[in-house]
């Protein structure tokens, strides 16, 4: 299907070159550099998305293309599609079981929080430590936020540590402190700071339908195959409009050739 368009492409370029003024020339070299950069950035987003493929509760992304209208000096108007947005899918990633006792996965929507140098963050990579100084942190050092700021403090003598499915955490029958979950109003209003931290100007929320899984990991929602898949595809893409400039800029010198003989 998608050689067949792009065979019906290059027949239409063909026709436009050989029948039209300079002007549709140039419209066309518009709309095939335009077609690159949007196969360009396609290309970057796939490969981010197969790179992060086993990356703890990493979220997929996908490219939404839109229509785009563009005025010539003909007064016609040429009519393609571009990268409109990028959409995060917050789909739940499957579990797996790890067994390490400071290991929490989030099971339904939610953000733990963390402080950082630069400010609250947020992320769903429950993989926790405790610092020297016997704060439960990210594997990055980041202090783990609780519902109202508080933090959970441990020490690494402590053995016989729980996590309930609300994020108290006990050893023994003492309690520790809990682990805040937060959701928020538009999850792709957060923007991706790497790391697995997300950052957002939007006001966090304390999540309700949600429960933490003790010795659990979240894995990642991006299905490799696919991201595999869609890579080679956009490659050749790529390969093909490469193919039509050149074919039309060799076109566009022959003409010149011609008319100069």
């Amino acid at each position: 299907m998608l050689y067949r368009q792009i065979n019906s492409l290059l027949l239409f370029l063909f026709v436009c070159v050989a029948t039209h003024s300079n002007s549709h020339a140039d419209n066309i070299n518009y709309i095939l550099t335009a077609r690159q950069t949007n196969l360009l950035k396609n290309m970057d987003r796939i490969s981010d998305m197969a790179a992060n493929a086993n990356t703890t509760a990493f979220k997929a992304e996908n490219d939404i293309f839109t229509e785009y209208s563009k005025s010539t000096s003909q007064k016609e108007r040429l009519s393609f599609t571009k990268i409109g947005t990028t959409v995060r899918d917050t789909s739940q990633g499957g579990m797996v079981k790890t067994s390490r006792t400071l290991d929490v996965a989030i099971v339904g929507k939610g953000y733990f929080m963390v402080n950082t140098p630069y400010g609250p963050m947020y992320t769903r990579n429950g993989s926790f430590m405790v610092d020297k100084d016997g704060s439960l942190v990210t594997q990055d050092g980041y202090i783990v936020s609780g519902p109202s700021g508080g933090q959970v403090t441990l020490t690494d003598k402590d053995v016989d540590i729980s996590i309930t499915e609300t994020g108290l955490v006990r050893v023994g029958s003492e309690e520790r402190g809990v682990i805040g979950v937060f959701t928020f109003e538009n999850e792709n209003l957060m923007q991706r700071v790497g790391g697995g931290l997300y950052k957002t100007k939007q006001t966090p929320n304390l999540a309700e339908k949600y429960k933490l899984a003790q010795g659990m990991s979240e894995n990642s929602n991006v299905n490799s195959i696919s991201s595999m898949t869609d890579l080679v595809t956009v490659s050749r893409n790529i390969e093909s409009v490469a193919k039509i400039t050149s074919t039309h800029d060799e076109m566009q010198l022959d003409m010149i050739k011609r008319l100069t003989q």
